[in-house]
């Protein structure tokens, strides 16, 4: 009998054929698991002052990358030892917010319903600028050359939070003149955020209900919108991602996406009943997406309720929209960005990360090879750190299989090339017993595992150690002698 190594759906039940229960510290393949590497800071990384309330990676147009972060009050840039260089200090951030960053030309904006929006020039440095018109926008966005921006103030300077105003097409400073536009929704609850879409077109998110923005062709104003969902809209800013035309968020019935095609529920049936017994209610807003678009996923963090921070997370749920699979993985991170790196020559890489033996990154790893962008993140100790290092610790667990009859199990044969990889064999007589684990074996001759235990249902977890070389998981093969006897 094998047991294949299918995607991870927890809500699909314990018994369902070719699901696994369990997909830790791995990344999904087109057929089973891979390892997910770990994340690694320079030696010469330095702590961000402060908890990171908002990081944006950004091109300057020689291509160069640069990063910024802010904390409450301060803005950093990021240096090439991985340090923080200060920017500009004596901001004030809307509490249990974070700052709105977007890119747009030779600007970094940035806002916050108490600070206001401001510009930075990131070619010639300086000073942040206000801009008072855009009326202190909470969320912003650029979307077909205009800035977007959600819940804001109105021209009488009160707070609506269901109130858009969009720039002047080309001008991200005039928000009054000529082109600009100022609208409201009235139904759907607040303003949540916003998303580019690509084609002239964005994805307005409002606690009830999604409106599709169209720029164009409209004789009434710059934009029109078009509510395409009522009754689903998202559990927060911080929990919407999107890229090259598709959206990703999580709403308070599970994960979705949006394409053109329209709104995907890809955890439905499989892990959205799960993630809703991982995290309070409460803390839902706290929920944080970013993409990954080198390995073609998206990852979520979230504060569950074994460990609630909102400032540093502790788990995070991964879906790889090229194989439609989901995963999970542990690790302390605060906050989740991208970088394009700098060419390091072996001297800079002796004097940033130390000693060659020691450091945790593959040579041939495109973080060394310069202008790469790579997924990043900032650590426990809020340094820059990169998704680059060695792979972490793994765990796959199968769904239970029933025979109908008690079997005595032998040998496995794990199907994967990881030399050190161990496996548990789990055992019960009836699938409303609680599974009795056998202790993990590791592989011998043939690559096959001695296990021995006897039960009408078995599972079996497959561990790999942090650090191990290997780069598939497929499932396992094993020998199965009926009889009426034998060890439990």
């Amino acid at each position: 009998m094998q047991f294949v190594y299918g995607q991870w759906a927890p809500d699909a039940g314990e018994t369902a054929p070719g699901a696994v229960m369990v997909a830790d510290g791995v990344s999904p393949l087109v057929e089973g698991y891979g390892p997910a590497p770990g994340l690694v800071a320079a030696a010469s990384a330095a702590s961000l002052p402060s908890a990171p309330r908002g990081v944006i990676s950004m091109f300057q147009r020689n291509g160069t990358n640069v990063v910024f972060a802010f904390t409450d009050t301060s803005c950093y840039q990021l240096n090439a030892s991985f340090g923080w260089d200060l920017v500009q200090a004596g901001f004030a951030l809307t509490a249990d917010d974070d700052w709105s960053l977007a890119q747009y030309g030779n600007y970094l904006l940035a806002t916050n319903t108490t600070q206001g929006m401001m510009r930075y020039d990131i070619e010639l440095g300086g000073a942040f600028v206000a801009i008072p018109e855009a009326g202190a926008p909470r969320d912003i966005f650029v979307c077909a050359n205009y800035v977007v921006a959600c819940d804001c103030e109105d021209d009488a300077g009160n707070r609506d939070n269901r109130l858009i105003r969009t720039s002047v097409l080309g001008n991200p400073n005039d928000f009054t003149g000529a082109g600009s536009d100022y609208q409201q929704v009235e139904d759907g609850g607040r303003l949540v955020g916003g998303i580019d879409l690509k084609n002239n077109a964005a994805l307005i998110f409002q606690d009830n209900a999604l409106r599709l923005m169209q720029f164009g062709g409209n004789a009434t104003g710059a934009f029109s919108l078009l509510k395409i969902s009522d009754g689903r809209g998202s559990v927060g800013r911080r929990s919407i991602a999107g890229l090259d035309g598709i959206a990703y968020w999580l709403s308070t019935d599970g994960f979705n996406s949006y394409t053109g095609n329209g709104i995907q529920h890809i955890g439905s049936g499989r892990i959205d009943d799960w993630f809703n017994g991982q995290v309070a209610v409460a803390d839902m807003p706290r929920v944080r997406a970013a993409m990954d678009p080198l390995s073609k996923a998206v990852m979520w963090l979230y504060p569950a309720l074994s460990n609630p921070s909102a400032t540093v997370y502790q788990n995070a749920i991964r879906y790889s929209w090229e194989f439609d699979k989901w995963s999970t993985r542990q690790g302390a991170i605060t906050y989740l960005t991208q970088i394009a790196t700098p060419g390091i020559t072996l001297d800079a890489m002796g004097t940033d990360y130390g000693v060659l033996d020691d450091i945790d990154i593959l040579l041939d790893s495109r973080f060394f090879q310069g202008g790469q962008p790579v997924f990043a993140a900032l650590d426990e100790n809020y340094k820059y750190a990169t998704f680059t290092g060695s792979s972490i610790e793994g765990e796959i667990r199968t769904a239970t299989s029933n025979s109908g009859e008690t079997g005595l199990i032998s040998w496995i044969t794990p199907i994967n090339d990881c030399a050190t990889s161990t496996l548990a064999l789990g055992v019960k007589d009836r699938l409303d017993e609680t599974i009795t684990w056998k202790p993990a074996m590791p592989k011998v001759n043939g690559g096959r595992v001695p296990l021995r235990g006897r039960g009408m249902n078995v599972a079996f977890t497959e561990y790999f150690l942090a650090g191990a070389q290997w780069t598939f998981a497929r499932g396992l093969d094993h020998l199965r002698a009926q009889t009426n006897g034998g060890p439990k």
